[in-house]
């Protein structure tokens, strides 16, 4: 099994070698020591593991004392953990422990060193709880784990619903993992459905956040029908998402979406981002981009229409982020892809506009997101390559410098004042629109348009 893993990617080859060792070492002083959870799954499932995990019954000290060679840090005394970089990588390596008392849905009451076993069955699927000890090439399975691997079957460690009320966020990794193909029996995925919203009442939105990543970062077309089918986790979007749930029955143009409502639409436009690996916010844009529809759309002259939909969605997703505690650069992040997205579909963006939006650090999920919108809707790109040429001709232009700035309106007899930022920069759009090219042209310009500009901002003047 190894020379074929490692053959299928060496680039992972040291990081295995390097953890060997560490088992070596440990099993040298007497102790037992196997590589565990995920990276043992991957190795057998022969996909490439992210990082390596070691369980021991070592006790933080021993296994300090064992591995004083290297650098070593408890990170999680209550749990047994300690941290070693060795050979450049970083593994955690946990004492074998079980969880004692009641659990408040995060954390047990107290943990107690056990053996590997007991480790083994205090673990919350299958698939995570088989061991493999490097050095003597064995594996340690105590659940059935490997037979569940191997048959890419889903399912938790003893009673399903115990383990979720250890930890509550169990319920969406155990998402991910259907996410990802895994075949699941419809007794626990019953019980998963139904602790899902127990998930937002136990579990801080941070732990909540971070499992989504995973979610999104997946890449398996299989999701797409969790989450439009009736078999799948019918409780994930009413929960989490609840903007999206709304979309559910919003009908839609038939020329433009032929594909079905606003709900299918938006499951469509966020699956082909997750297809093509898109960042995360790129995703949550994608799923957030249409939920004002819910709320805007209504039928004239026989068609049903959305007009302003994109602003209503902005400020629907802009409240979600904030609950959630993203961070302020996230959310301008995603909210710039989500309130220009229909600016793509409607010909006449002016150079301006289109040379402002390609400065923005959201500008290249934004064309992602566009594609994503057109191919799971009209499927009619005619406009948006227009723009993608125009694109590419402005990448050739570097932007020119300003030729009318905060100096000018001085000299024109302005006090500088907080007006100033709105005036240089509709100027500065007329300058890149071609209205001028030179000073003395900008400063004749302005004075010939001060009575179609801003009165509320020209006023003074």
């Amino acid at each position: 099994m190894i020379t074929k893993y490692f053959s299928a990617y060496p680039d992972k080859l040291y990081e295995y070698i390097q953890a060997s060792y560490i088992c070596y070492m440990l099993q040298m002083n007497g102790f037992e020591a196997v590589l565990a959870g995920g990276c043992v799954r991957d190795m057998l499932n022969n996909v490439k593991f992210n990082d390596i995990d070691i369980a021991t019954n070592a006790t933080p000290n021993q296994v300090c004392h064992s591995l004083s060679i290297f650098e070593t840090k408890k990170v999680g005394r209550a749990f047994g953990v300690v941290l070693v970089r060795a050979g450049g990588y970083e593994y955690e390596i946990a004492t074998f422990r079980k969880d004692i008392g009641k659990s408040d849905g995060r954390h047990p009451a107290n943990v107690e060193f056990c053996s590997m076993e007991e480790d083994a069955k205090r673990r919350d699927f299958t698939i995570n709880a088989v061991f493999y000890d490097p050095v003597n090439k064995k594996h340690y399975d105590f659940v059935n784990g490997i037979a569940d691997i191997k048959s890419h079957t889903l399912r938790f460690v003893g009673n399903a619903k115990e383990r979720l009320e250890e930890d509550y966020l169990r319920a969406l990794r155990y998402v991910r993992f259907r996410c990802k193909g895994y075949f699941v029996c419809k007794d626990e995925l019953d019980i998963v459905n139904n602790s899902l919203s127990i998930v937002k009442e136990k579990i801080s939105e941070e732990r909540i956040i971070l499992e989504l990543k995973k979610i999104f970062a997946i890449g398996s077309f299989s999701s797409v029908y969790e989450f439009i089918f009736e078999n799948g986790f019918t409780y994930f979007f009413p929960i989490f998402f609840p903007d999206v749930e709304a979309l559910k029955g919003v009908e839609q143009h038939h020329f433009y979406h032929p594909e079905g409502d606003a709900y299918v639409h938006t499951i469509l436009v966020w699956n082909h981002l997750n297809m093509k690996n898109r960042s995360f916010l790129c995703q949550i844009a994608g799923l957030f981009h249409d939920t004002g529809k819910a709320y805007c759309s209504k039928m004239e002259n026989g068609r049903i229409i959305s007009h302003g939909h994109e602003k209503e969605s902005t400020k629907i997703v802009k409240e979600w982020m904030r609950e959630y505690k993203f961070s302020n650069d996230d959310i301008e992040y995603v909210v710039g892809i989500v309130s220009n997205h229909m600016k793509f579909h409607q010909a006449g963006m002016s150079d301006a506009t289109l040379r402002k939006l390609m400065d923005k650090p959201f500008f290249d999920d934004l064309i992602y997101h566009i594609e994503a919108d057109i191919a799971c809707g009209s499927n009619n790109f005619d406009v948006f390559n227009e723009y993608k040429e125009r694109i590419e001709k402005l990448k050739e232009k570097q932007l020119p410098d300003k030729l009318f700035t905060g100096k000018d309106l001085i000299q024109l007899g302005m006090k500088p004042s907080e007006k100033f930022g709105t005036i240089i920069k509709e100027m500065f759009d007329a300058q890149l629109n071609g209205e001028f090219n030179s000073k003395e042209e900008a400063i004749q310009y302005f004075k010939s348009n001060v009575s179609k500009m801003n009165k509320k901002v020209l006023h003074k003047i």
